[in-house]
């Protein structure tokens, strides 16, 4: 789920429109995947619509990670070419609030409470969630700038080749220190392991070093689909470059719309949502998960599974109003704060 990269002024150039279209449709998209999965009765789970709907929502967290690299190698070379430090302390303070903020939103309280500190708890606090991944994912993009200034796009595009190809071995991976092999797959519990996950960020990458351009995209985004979803073993493994390269074709071409439908319209809500990405990443599952209702209980431990489509739906609406309510009140809160930082001009 920085997405989520740093948000920039509600004046965003036309340049960063169909970035903001791109990560705001990423955002409808997570509310739904969580609303849905919580509240929608599993009734459904079988019936067609909800399968396709589930690969849908699958291609969320690809998306927030190719845009988070996308950007992040536009501002790494900038850095390079103008001779300026590519990792700074800004940079990295940022990161490190992205990465805190991922393990603030899953520690166990629910078993911490109980006083159940034991191998369990910890287990659940080591997990690597999607923030977290991002967090380590444009740290390592910066790391390679730093390492590589005069070979920053081959070092990311062989490091993205070796993410792919050695997805599946890692797999089997082990070194008996949790944290660690936390990051390394999904056997320990995490969702968000390296492997795959970072290799999406460094596409991001790979793909910025050309102007966004529909006309080349579009082609790419067909070729990488097609021939991901054909290569592609049965049954499904998330590890398979298939995978990858199907997921990414999809990113792409979402991508492309974004860029042709921002020559005819802003969608400004879509864009308040896309920047502010990360506020609204921690506001929704503090409202699914968190936030006491009025008789008691939070809407996960209330309403798991009970609703229908229609619930479900008015669900998802009205946590839509309030996440684009409270980020135009984030958006405002932080224009208020330049304003007031801006020196005075005295005559």
């Amino acid at each position: 789920m920085t997405s989520i990269p740093a948000s920039h002024p509600a004046s965003a150039t036309p340049r960063h429109i169909w970035l903001d279209l791109l990560r705001g449709l990423a955002v409808l998209g997570m509310l739904e995947t969580h609303c849905f999965n919580v509240l929608l009765n599993p009734a459904y789970d079988p019936t067609l619509w909800r399968q396709w709907l589930d690969f849908v929502n699958g291609l969320a967290a690809p998306t927030f990670l190719w845009i988070a690299g996308y950007l992040q190698a536009v501002s790494v070379r900038k850095a390079i070419q103008s001779g300026r430090p590519v990792i700074t302390r800004k940079r990295i303070q940022y990161l490190a609030m992205v990465f805190g903020l991922g393990i603030c939103l899953q520690l166990p309280w629910d078993l911490w409470q109980q006083g159940i500190y034991g191998f369990e708890s910890w287990r659940r606090l080591c997990q690597v969630n999607i923030l977290q991944c991002l967090a380590v994912s444009l740290f390592m993009v910066m790391l390679l700038g730093w390492m590589c200034r005069r070979y920053f796009d081959l070092a990311v595009t062989a490091t993205m080749l070796a993410i792919v190809c050695f997805s599946m071995a890692s797999a089997s991976w082990k070194t008996d220190i949790m944290p660690l092999d936390m990051w390394l797959n999904r056997n320990e519990g995490s969702l968000f392991p390296l492997f795959p996950w970072l290799g999406f960020c460094l596409a991001g990458c790979v793909f910025s070093l050309r102007k966004a351009n529909w006309k080349i995209g579009a082609p790419t985004a067909l070729a990488l689909a097609i021939g991901g979803s054909f290569i592609q073993p049965v049954p499904f493994n998330a590890l398979h470059p298939g995978f990858f390269a199907e997921r990414l074709g999809w990113v792409v071409g979402i991508a492309c719309l974004c860029i042709l439908a921002s020559r005819f319209i802003t969608a400004p809500v879509v864009q308040l949502l896309g920047r502010e990405s990360l506020f609204v990443y921690a506001v929704h599952l503090m409202l699914l998960h968190a936030l006491p209702l009025p008789a008691g209980g939070t809407l996960e431990s209330q309403f798991t599974g009970l609703l229908n489509v229609q619930q479900a739906s008015y669900a998802l609406a009205a946590m839509v109003v309030i996440c684009m309510g409270l980020a135009w009140m984030n958006e405002q809160r932080k224009r208020w704060k330049r304003e007031a930082d801006e020196p005075v001009a005295v005559s």
